[in-house]
């Protein structure tokens, strides 16, 4: 209701916090209607998730291109890594975007407002997507257009990998 107040339109995709995506999550999200999912990291392009009773565009994202990796240092959340300057995590985002563009492939990014607001990193994303831009190319689009996008590839023909979710009914013994 409140996304829907804010925007006017109800949600069409999913991003787990913190990638916490169950055996129960594709359920979920299909029942509810949604397109797409940017949970999981199972490529470096848009793939299809199903359960049998629907599918969802996935559109990965890889913790080198996370804000939270380069930025966060919680110990309530037991994540002590050195906090990154602005620079070397651009270093890091910028490397995986070259490769990206290179190679025709999805550049998915999670910036949280928390995290990525302070004003050094604020102008680190500036220069960054500055870059972008001077590349050509490149298109930036909310993730249910690139969602709309991959179903009418789907539907002229490209075929993307489909994982059904989850792989295992049953925890795997051992």
């Amino acid at each position: 209701d409140s996304i829907v107040k804010a925007t006017g339109q109800p949600p069409r995709g999913f991003r787990a916090p913190s990638g916490a995506f169950s055996r129960h999550t594709v359920d979920f999200l299909v029942e509810a209607g949604l397109d797409y999912d940017a949970s999981l990291a199972g490529h470096d392009i848009p793939y299809v998730i199903g359960n049998g009773r629907g599918t969802l565009v996935e559109l990965p994202h890889d913790a080198t291109m996370d804000d939270w990796t380069q930025y966060v240092c919680l110990r309530e959340f037991g994540y002590m890594l050195p906090i990154a300057s602005p620079e070397r995590a651009t270093e890091v985002f910028r490397a995986e975007f070259d490769a990206a563009w290179r190679h025709g492939l999805l550049w998915n990014s999670v910036w949280h407002p928390f995290v990525s607001g302070r004003a050094s990193r604020c102008d680190a994303m500036v220069d960054l997507i500055d870059y972008m831009k001077s590349k050509g190319g490149v298109w930036f689009a909310r993730l249910d257009e690139i969602a709309t996008h991959v179903r009418s590839e789907i539907a002229a023909g490209w075929k993307p990998r489909v994982d059904r979710l989850p792989y295992w009914d049953a925890p795997l013994p051992g």
